[in-house]
């Protein structure tokens, strides 16, 4: 087992046990011609590395999404990937003829979206430097504080939390969310805080 990498007990076996080297490239290419790059794609996660996940779709073969393709920066490897046997999705990015594994990210319009690719520069220009995971950029949000690399409002946590006080149900409710994430934000609202002063002072 390669150090730091998490299996599910459950691990997909991508094809039957008699398949040859020349049946599986065969099998690999008509893959390629059936699903093409930006098909969306669900699947279960079996292995957590500390590069990214593998999870399951059903094509038989690994789908890959690369912590580079979470799309958010300061990832804690395992806490903050998604949980084993947990169900993610996203969209074909590509093939890796190599190992034979299909490249997955959460947006693959994005790759080719100006309009994101304008909004993260933003957000990096408004990273706060006592906040690293918050941005505050007039042109982001109408100006309110986001998560680096997501549309995500600090806001947006907060109120959510208000109401289900838990952080499974703000990750499932906000794709890209990690526990750090929330914890970024409860502490930039508590710092916030520190700094109004109390009436009568």
């Amino acid at each position: 087992m390669p150090l730091n990498w998490r299996f599910s007990d459950d691990v997909p076996f991508n094809g039957p046990s008699s398949e040859t080297s020349a049946e599986r490239a065969i099998r690999w290419e008509g893959l390629k011609q059936q699903v093409s790059p930006g098909t969306p794609v669900s699947g279960r996660v079996f292995i957590q590395a500390p590069f990214g996940v593998f999870f399951d779709a059903g094509l038989g073969f690994s789908l890959l999404l690369e912590i580079l393709d979470f799309g958010f920066p300061g990832i804690i490897f395992p806490d903050d990937y998604p949980a084993l046997d947990s169900i993610i999705t996203g969209e074909v990015a590509g093939f890796r003829d190599d190992n034979k594994q299909i490249a997955v990210v959460k947006d693959y319009a994005a790759i080719f979206n100006p309009d994101l690719s304008e909004r993260l520069r933003y957000q990096e220009e408004g990273r706060l430097p006592d906040h690293p995971l918050i941005s505050i950029h007039p042109k982001v949000r109408l100006g309110y504080a986001c998560l680096i690399g997501t549309s995500i409002s600090v806001i947006d946590v907060l109120d959510h939390l208000a109401g289900s006080l838990s952080f499974d149900s703000a990750i499932s409710t906000f794709p890209g969310l990690t526990k750090q994430m929330i914890r970024a934000c409860l502490q930039y609202a508590s710092d916030r805080e520190k700094h109004i002063r109390p009436a009568g002072w």
